[in-house]
């Protein structure tokens, strides 16, 4: 049963999708937000509660965007709109507002931030879907790695959030054909 999106939401959700895609996009957001303070115990306790908001809103947006990024009515209306599609990796700016919130130093932020931008524009520029199924998936393994060898002192929470982005933007966002998901 394919659902009509409004306007305003098709950013997110494509001009249509199915009510099974809705939920698991849900589900998703919820359940990583739920699981969030278990993955981050003490370390994000220490981080004032406004700013812990912030980082459960944006953790929702990740791993929900990253099931929605999957589905068919998401990958049809980029490739309608490859114009949005230019912009939506570079406006995730999520890594550099998230050290911004639990006071890391920036820096940190700006490189998984590159990272992820240039991976995510490597695998758009390969213009063929096997090369891009294969590409895509070890440039998350390559950013996680880097991101966890190089930046030991960043808490396990936001690592599991770096490689959300990283899942969204890479391999969920970046193969430019629609998938049978649905």
């Amino acid at each position: 049963m394919k659902i009509r999106i409004p306007t305003f939401l098709h950013d997110l959700f494509g001009e249509e999708t199915t009510l099974r895609s809705l939920i698991l996009i849900m589900i998703a957001g919820l359940m990583s937000v739920l699981i969030l303070p278990i993955v981050g115990q003490d370390a994000l306790a220490r981080v004032p509660i406004h700013l812990r908001l912030w980082v459960y809103v944006i953790t929702f947006d990740v791993f929900a965007g990253t099931v929605a990024n999957f589905t068919v009515g998401t990958k049809s209306y980029y490739q309608k709109h490859p114009k949005r599609k230019k912009w939506f990796v570079p406006i995730h700016i999520y890594p550099i507002v998230l050290v911004l919130l639990v006071s890391l130093p920036l820096i940190i932020g700006l490189y998984v931030y590159a990272l992820i931008l240039a991976s995510s524009i490597l695998v758009q520029i390969i213009k063929h879907p096997i090369h891009q199924w294969i590409i895509a998936p070890m440039l998350v393994f390559l950013n996680v790695i880097i991101t966890i060898f190089f930046f030991q002192e960043v808490p396990l929470y936001l690592h599991v959030i770096h490689t959300g982005i990283a899942l969204k933007l890479i391999l969920a966002f970046s193969i430019t054909y629609p998938q049978k998901t649905e």
